[in-house]
């Protein structure tokens, strides 16, 4: 997976528009997603799914940067 580094300002446009949901839920697209619009787990690359256990905010954080 390639990482892309993203502003500051980015992120906390980002954190605005998705808002922080800390159980997975499905979005608009039909798609399983949690934190702040995470659908895969950058660290396995695994997608989210409804069983996925309720992350944090600095979880939710983490994922996204």
């Amino acid at each position: 997976m390639k990482i892309t580094k993203v502003s500051e300002n980015q992120i906390n446009k980002t954190k605005l528009e998705e808002k922080f949901v800390p159980k997975p839920y499905k979005c608009p697209a039909g798609v399983w997603t949690l934190g702040y619009g995470t659908t895969r787990y950058f660290d396995t690359g695994k997608a989210v799914t409804q069983f996925d256990k309720p992350i944090t905010e600095k979880e939710a954080d983490r994922l996204l940067r």
